[in-house]
């Protein structure tokens, strides 16, 4: 480590990165299983109230690409601290909230600070870690962050057992204050010499540099293309599960945790193959697990909830690990500002996984046979980047 946390140490750093990686699948999937509930209670549509998910994710990928890239030119604490404090106010704002106009205005704020609070720990690994230890550590984070799609609904489906569907945004506010009270005394990891020497927009301007490497951004949209359809899964997975199936809440949350725990083998395939494979090879062999599955899915996918969760578990253990592969590779590069990519990196999976989540909301039923539709979709394109990217000779440290 590049620098040397004082107070946090190496475990308390890890555990302020873990908290902050589960920020984001807390946010969505701790309240999926509330939604009828939330429905009722607030005399909506499942149509507003499906913007609530969409929203915050589109919300959030516009508050990585800022905050991350900003956190280049003020630091990564500030920045980290800015977006704690915004989640904090607006997920107890959410708590309190009597109307589904107010709950989406509270739910863009809070995408704000998660923006941050997810964007920027990619940055602090990039300053603080070696590549052989920048590749352990974000697979090995990523084995404990993806847990929360397992237990965030499980969690959920728990608390409003025994209370109402605002506990879930209590927690929510709870977990981030104790990330606050680390991140105050996490010791800067960017040094004030290594921070871009220029105004506010010309550090966001400092992104043009990203967007204009061919080859970054192609191996970014081939891998991040895999987010469409599982955040579009994440999206519907309720009424997939509760309203298509016919099971109830808790039912629901045991058959959406099985399918997310294959998300915890995902970081840990990356490990294993890594070093026997061609980075070419893995990654063509992931999307063709993923096309394969999208047609069980489509297929025989819609006759039961077993089905499903078996048709659809290659997708979520594949996204799992394109993640980890995709991240190891584009934080590699030397020449690129670690917060101005990191930002893009989450910017590019959360605004592809906004896209996959509209196009599912909108649908009334059908909801398998349209998840199998976008996958079959999606990893064409995929394939069809990767042979662009291939055949005009373009590389990248790591994919070469």
């Amino acid at each position: 480590m590049q620098t040397i946390q004082i107070v946090l140490k190496k475990k308390g750093l890890f555990l302020l990165l873990i908290l902050l990686g589960l920020t984001g699948p807390f946010s969505i999937d701790m309240y999926l299983a509330a939604f009828p509930l939330i429905l009722k209670d607030l005399q909506t549509t499942p149509h507003m109230l499906s913007f609530t998910l969409i929203g915050f994710s589109l919300f959030m990928a516009i508050g990585m690409l800022l905050m991350g890239t900003l956190s280049d030119k003020f630091g990564r604490k500030p920045i980290l601290l800015i977006g704690l404090g915004v989640y904090i106010i607006s997920s107890l704002g959410i708590v309190f909230t009597p109307n589904i106009e107010l709950f989406i205005v509270f739910r863009i704020a809070q995408a704000f600070g998660a923006g941050g609070m997810v964007s920027v720990p990619m940055a602090i690994i990039k300053d603080s870690f070696s590549d052989e230890e920048r590749t352990r550590t974000i697979a090995t984070l990523q084995m404990f962050t993806v847990l929360g799609p397992t237990i965030a609904p499980v969690l959920g489906a728990q608390l409003i057992k025994y209370f109402s569907w605002h506990a879930s945004f209590i927690v929510l506010a709870f977990v981030a204050i104790i990330s606050l009270l680390l991140a105050i005394f996490f010791q800067e990891t960017l040094s004030v010499e290594r921070r871009l020497k220029v105004g506010v927009f010309q550090s966001i301007l400092s992104l043009k540099e990203v967007i204009k490497n061919k080859s970054f951004m192609l191996f970014l949209f081939s891998t991040a293309m895999t987010s469409v359809i599982f955040m579009g899964y994440l999206a519907i997975s309720s009424y997939i599960y509760i309203t298509w199936f016919s099971l109830s809440e808790t039912s629901f949350s045991f058959y959406f945790a099985a399918n997310s725990m294959l998300l915890v083998l995902g970081p840990k395939t990356y490990l294993i193959i890594k070093k026997r494979y061609k980075p070419s090879v893995i990654l063509r062999s992931a999307l063709f697990i993923i096309f394969t599955a999208s047609i069980l899915t489509a297929t025989i996918g819609q006759y039961s909830p077993l089905l499903f969760l078996i048709c659809f578990a290659p997708v979520a253990l594949s996204n799992s690990f394109m993640r980890s592969f995709a991240t190891d590779v584009l934080l590699g590069q030397p020449e690129m500002n670690a917060g101005a990519s990191a930002s893009m990196i989450s910017f590019i999976y959360v605004a592809l996984g906004s896209i996959g989540m509209f196009i599912t909301s909108a649908v009334d039923t059908g909801y398998v046979i349209t998840l199998g539709i976008i996958g079959i979709v999606v990893s064409i394109v995929s394939f069809i980047l990767v042979h662009y990217y291939t055949r005009y000779g373009l590389s990248l440290k790591g994919f070469e």
